[in-house]
């Protein structure tokens, strides 16, 4: 759904499924650092600092999620509903360019 060493240009937000974040490190070894759920918001440290993404999020289940671009002076009714309670001011209300994406469990969208 996502993956380590792209820009991080937008978040997601889990709307069903399971999701594990993976890190894949230089020597080899692959550190597994979360599970996350339905409601949960994944990507946001890349997004945060303007850099790449730090790990992949892998679909364990088929897991639909919402993807938001965020901005610093957007306001929209549709997405405070899946953000109402996010930690990053320009993720409360913003839209830009939202759709639903299916990962199967092998993290590829459908």
């Amino acid at each position: 759904m996502l993956r380590q060493g792209d820009p991080g240009t937008h978040v997601l937000v889990l709307l069903s499924g399971v999701v594990k974040i993976v890190r894949f490190e230089a020597d080899g070894r692959v550190r597994l650092l979360a599970f996350r759920g339905p409601g949960e918001v994944v990507g946001e440290l890349a997004v945060q600092d303007d850099g790449s993404r730090l790990a992949d999020v892998v679909a364990m289940t088929t897991a639909r999620s919402r993807s938001f671009r965020p901005t610093s002076s957007c306001a929209s009714s549709e997405s405070s509903a899946y953000l109402p309670n996010s930690p990053h001011p320009s993720w409360r209300g913003c839209a830009n360019r939202p759709r639903s994406e299916r990962a199967n469990s092998s993290g590829r969208l459908r």
